[in-house]
């Protein structure tokens, strides 16, 4: 996960505008990382916590976080593109 955050960090800084959704399978536990970053200037497109909430049933995870940062593993790495999938369909209704 730290990686994702590290990885997150930096599109923030690039890109102050963006909500980042970062997705993982971890080789080692065959098990599923999520990570939602939500820019500065980004804050009233999404919520991280709350986008986290929708996307983290789909890898079978649980996770939490605040409005900025959001994380969540889970066991399920397959449906890591599902998540992917649907927060660019949650991003976009908004």
């Amino acid at each position: 996960i730290k990686k994702l955050r590290d990885l997150a960090d930096r599109l923030k800084q690039k890109a102050p505008d963006a909500v980042v959704v970062l997705g993982l399978e971890e080789p080692e536990t065959r098990k599923a990382a999520l990570l939602i970053a939500v820019g500065a200037q980004a804050s009233k497109l999404a919520q991280a916590n709350e986008l986290l909430k929708q996307l983290a049933p789909l890898i079978d995870g649980k996770g939490g976080g605040k409005p900025d940062l959001a994380q969540a593993g889970g066991t399920k790495p397959a449906g890591l593109g599902d998540a992917i999938a649907a927060a660019k369909r949650a991003l976009n209704a908004g």
